[in-house]
């Protein structure tokens, strides 16, 4: 099953081709609340993004313990290794379907989820509030 967030003509009629067998879930847009249990059902998070402001959802996957494809942009080059994340062109199709292929395989899909994990060390509130107290304090 694939949820996506929001719906539109090309995923509509991907949905009704039921390409692959895959069966897709347009909800439009999901609750905080609600956000928790789809990490927990989820085998992977697929993120190619074509521009990005910095990537907290990104980190929301590695903390939910999901392997993550993301682009191989900025932000995401600054903070994941190819070791972390599956860095792929957010441009090329059969890249993103290859490696949505790829994240899944179980021997793969733990490495990166335990590679990815020393990443949320350097990302807590209180290094947040630090750096913040700090560019402040310098000004």
């Amino acid at each position: 099953m694939t949820i996506l967030p929001t719906e539109n003509s090309f995923l509509t009629r991907f949905s009704k081709e039921k390409f692959l067998n895959i069966t897709l879930i347009l909800p439009g847009t999901i609750s905080d609340a609600e956000l928790p249990a789809l990490y927990r059902c989820a085998d992977a998070f697929i993120f190619p993004s074509l521009k990005e402001g910095w990537g907290l959802v990104v980190l929301e996957a590695i903390a939910t313990h999901l392997p993550v494809v993301t682009s191989n942009i900025p932000p995401f080059t600054e903070f994941l290794t190819d070791a972390q994340a599956l860095l792929i062109d957010p441009t090329a199709a059969a890249a993103i379907a290859q490696a949505m292929l790829d994240v899944v395989q179980p021997a793969f899909a733990k490495s990166l989820i335990q590679q990815s994990q020393s990443v949320l060390f350097h990302y807590t509130w209180l290094a947040a509030a630090q750096m913040h107290l700090k560019f402040y304090c310098d000004r």
